[in-house]
């Protein structure tokens, strides 16, 4: 594996929408209360009996796919590996500021 494939495999646009991606998505997961969502549901839980696993392992799993979705796929299996996890990386910072933004909006509206 050579850095500069990798390197060159990352894209600051792609960094960008993967961020504002993640920030839109958290906001919204904040809004739509996703995670009692998750530990109210009648279904069985498809990653794990416990809820706070699950909940961990469905917001990983959205954030692997918009990884997956982001990359090139146009460099050895390593490279593109490394771009998966970076963008899923990126997304799931930008989740985890976009839920906790819209929560201390909606702290400061209910003040």
């Amino acid at each position: 594996m050579e850095i500069s494939d990798f390197i060159s495999g990352i894209e600051q646009t792609k960094i960008l929408g993967a961020s504002a991606f993640g920030f839109i998505t958290g906001g919204v997961a904040r809004v739509i209360n996703f995670d009692n969502r998750i530990e109210n549901r009648k279904r069985k839980n498809i990653f794990s009996k416990d809820v706070e696993k699950e909940k961990k392992y469905t917001k990983l799993a959205i954030a692997g796919i918009s990884g997956l979705t982001s990359t090139t796929y146009n460099g050895p299996i390593s490279s593109d590996a490394l771009e998966v996890i970076t963008y899923s990386s990126i997304f799931r910072l930008g989740y985890e500021v976009g839920y906790n933004t819209t929560k201390n909006i909606e702290k400061y509206i209910k003040k």
